[in-house]
């Protein structure tokens, strides 16, 4: 609250939220939601919604349903669904405000996209298949923080956050030895490290890697343990 501003005109918020996987508690944000929305937009980013198991969490979708206006509620098929790279989003909002944003609207999402985020929608299997496995390799790598005495947050996603203190280009440097792509840093938590879930096997050989010597080069950055597909695509 205290950083809305009299012309402020839209609130975002992300929940669960990235880089640090934490939650806002369902009840204490359902009423800031409400109070904010009463003059100004409030925009709920719910990128990791499906990974969530959490009592104290819950979505902001039912505002919508409701019909409170100024409320918008994101969605991707960027993470659960794997889709990234056809950059299809959604948003739910009242039927006046989605006019409204038609309106001002500079592009569209592409076909293809569509048709691969509908497919992935119908497909509860897979969805099911990937939360069982991002549950599976938290358990490794949040087994790992514990049993070398990490600072971190516990995971409300995919991915997760803990604290290294360590320089990030040697980081870097070493990753890149042992085959791995690392990313960016998070400003200003400099010494701490975001590593995205894989599948188990893969995400096992990550955790030796952090438990064994080579982890005194690492500091805050994303690890991607894709089976080497970033390191196919370095630009990314």
């Amino acid at each position: 609250r205290k950083a809305i501003r009299t012309d402020t005109t839209c609130v975002y918020l992300v929940n669960p939220n990235n880089p640090i996987p934490s939650i806002i508690e369902k009840n204490a944000l359902r009423e800031f939601v409400l109070e904010i929305s009463q003059d100004r937009m409030v925009f709920v980013d719910e990128a990791y919604f499906e990974f969530v198991d959490n009592s104290d969490y819950a979505t902001m979708m039912g505002l919508v349903r409701d019909g409170h206006k100024n409320i918008v509620v994101a969605r991707t098929a960027s993470k659960i669904h794997g889709l990234a790279g056809l950059r299809i989003g959604f948003g739910f909002a009242h039927p006046g405000l989605i006019s409204e944003i038609k309106i001002r609207k500079t592009g569209d999402v592409n076909a293809l996209g569509v048709e691969a985020a509908y497919a992935s929608y119908q497909d509860q299997e897979f969805q099911d298949f990937t939360l069982r496995k991002n549950k599976e390799s938290l358990a490794i790598v949040e087994g790992m923080h514990e049993e070398l005495g990490h600072r971190y947050v516990k995971s409300n996603a995919n991915f997760s956050f803990f604290e290294t203190g360590r320089n990030v280009n040697k980081v870097r440097a070493a990753f890149l030895n042992e085959g791995i792509m690392v990313g960016r840093p998070f400003p200003p938590m400099l010494d701490w490290l975001r590593v995205s879930m894989a599948k188990p096997e893969e995400i096992s050989g990550v955790v030796a890697f952090l438990a064994s010597d080579m982890a005194g080069y690492m500091t805050a950055t994303t690890l991607f343990a894709d089976g080497g597909m970033m390191q196919q695509s370095p630009g990314l």
